[in-house]
């Protein structure tokens, strides 16, 4: 009875200590499921911020995308230097549609990273013509109201006003550029 009892208590304890091993195992699967769900809203974001011209949005970019790596390779291969399993095979499924779903997304992320020095370009070239604009404005004011003062011939003042007209749209057309518009 003793013996019986004994080996009970036994088979009880290697159970409780599997399922605490299971559970473990799941819980940090369950941890890396979560931070999948919030890089890809910050790959998302920053894919958005790098786009514009933020040079701190590509490094984190870059980050992001590399953790969203490595946490997909855990999941598939599993890592024992972070404490995650592969998954079990009832789980590969949606490991397959995770993976499906993240290429195309990772290959537009690797697109954005590979153009950072021209979408850097065409940020500092657009900061430097809102920069300018508003002096031109301020001259081409000037000019017109010199031409007015002077008597200038009233074709050559209206030229002169076009001038203002054109560096406006000559902004918005390179703001609306840097914007993807």
């Amino acid at each position: 009875c003793v013996v019986l009892m004994l080996g009970s208590i036994g088979m009880l304890v290697t159970t409780l200590v599997l399922d605490a091993r299971r559970s473990a195992i799941q819980a940090s699967q369950v941890e890396m499921s979560w931070r999948l769900l919030m890089l890809s809203q910050r790959v998302s974001r920053q894919a958005r911020e790098a786009t514009l011209g933020s040079a701190e949005a590509f490094n984190g970019l870059e980050d992001s995308r590399a953790a969203i790596n490595a946490i997909v390779g855990a999941l598939d291969l599993g890592d024992p230097t972070i404490g995650v399993e592969p998954l079990a095979t009832g789980s590969r499924p949606l490991l397959q549609a995770l993976s499906e779903s993240w290429q195309p997304m990772r290959a537009n992320a690797d697109t954005i990273v590979s153009n950072r020095d021209a979408v850097l370009s065409v940020r500092r070239a657009r900061d430097q013509v809102n920069e300018l604009v508003p002096l031109l404005l301020a001259q081409s004011d000037e000019v017109v109201e010199t031409m007015v003062l002077e008597g200038a011939d009233p074709t050559l003042i209206n030229l002169a006003g076009r001038q203002r007209t054109l560096t406006q749209r000559i902004r918005a057309a390179v703001n609306e550029f840097a914007l993807g518009a």
